[in-house]
């Protein structure tokens, strides 16, 4: 769990060097929110689906450290996490907009955790 901690956190280390796309997600998640927190249900929790695609990726990471093969397998944790965003922007089309920016932050951590995790398995870091 500790190895799973410390990948997250080295993902998110991604978010904050690349700054202008995380700020720029989120103003457009808050204007999301806003214009739909009269549409908001307790099932449009969904939006947080793509979240599993994220810990597949992460896990797998945590599972093959160091082993330096098998390194292909976030990029499927990723495939994963995109199925599910598609999922969740068609399920919840009332809210569109939510979920479609929500998603896309999602995948945009995903991306890094997704680089993050090949690092852990391969044993080159950057």
């Amino acid at each position: 769990m500790k190895d799973f901690a410390w990948l997250a956190v080295q993902a998110s280390d991604g978010l904050v060097y690349i700054w202008p796309v995380s700020v720029a997600l989120f103003i457009l998640l808050g204007v999301a929110l806003f214009i739909n927190k009269k549409n908001l249900q307790r099932a449009d929790f969904a939006c947080l689906y793509p979240f599993l695609g994220t810990a597949t990726i992460l896990t797998i990471g945590t599972v093959l450290e160091n082993t330096g093969k098998y390194y292909y397998f976030p990029y499927a944790g990723f495939v994963f996490c995109v199925l599910l965003s598609v999922y969740v922007i068609v399920r919840l089309r009332r809210i569109w907009m939510t979920a479609l920016t929500t998603s896309l932050f999602i995948l945009w951590y995903s991306l890094w955790c997704g680089l993050v995790s090949v690092m852990s398995i391969t044993g080159d870091w950057m």
